[in-house]
């Protein structure tokens, strides 16, 4: 069986705009010169002159995780144009990011074979592998769930190594991460993914995280 590698719905605007700015030089360079970030992230739509117009903020003056709505903004649009224009005169004026669209992208972009997917996840499951056996915390945080299934380890190098690994966010942002602790459910399941999980992550930190609150997602080990 193959993996997909697009999403089985049409791409949503906001995946299609983005994926024009990037091919868009001066779009580009606007963002850039802003010096904001390593790429746009914020989506706006409101009424102008009585014509809604909708696309992706790539100047203005920046907040901590969003624009200010009441400066001057400059959005690439949805139709691939560059737009000036002063938020406090946009009553309709909504700014909210979608990482579903930087997704979707980085699957319109993945032209890998299900073969070549399948050993790319696997070389990722190593080198966590690897990180994970030279965090001490990491191993402490996997050493409680052993002890609570009464596996016994008398060497370090003896020790069962977790094998859980899971996308934490989306688009992106997200990070590869190795699951070390939550509500157990056996072999054949693993850590419950609906429950409050201990992640390794591929910045070598070791955070719990709550899948009601951001989202944790299976990587794909087998096609």
């Amino acid at each position: 069986m193959s993996l997909r590698l697009v999403p089985d719905d049409p791409l949503t605007w906001q995946a299609v705009t983005f994926a024009a700015w990037r091919d868009h030089p001066e779009a580009s360079r606007i963002w850039q010169d802003g010096s904001h970030g390593p790429h746009p992230d914020i989506f706006a739509e409101g009424e102008i002159n009585g014509e809604t117009v909708r696309g992706l903020i790539i100047g203005g003056t920046r907040l901590e995780r969003s624009w200010d709505a009441a400066s001057d903004l400059v959005l690439f649009t949805d139709r691939s144009t560059i737009l000036r224009f002063n938020g406090a005169t946009v009553p309709t004026l909504s700014l909210r990011p979608c990482p579903r669209a930087f997704e979707e992208v980085h699957l319109m972009n993945d032209t890998r074979s299900s073969f070549q997917q399948l050993i790319d996840n696997l070389v990722m499951k190593t080198t966590m592998t690897v990180w994970f056996m030279e965090c001490e915390a990491a191993r402490r945080q996997w050493q409680r769930h052993l002890d609570r299934c009464d596996i016994t380890v008398t060497h370090l190098d003896q020790m069962p190594v977790p094998t859980q690994m899971v996308f934490l966010g989306e688009g992106l942002e997200r990070l590869i991460c190795l699951v070390i602790g939550g509500r157990w459910n056996g072999m054949e399941e693993g850590f419950n993914l609906y429950h409050p999980v201990m992640l390794f992550t591929e910045h070598h930190n070791v955070i719990k995280v709550d899948p009601c609150e951001v989202t944790v997602r299976p990587v794909d080990i087998l096609p």
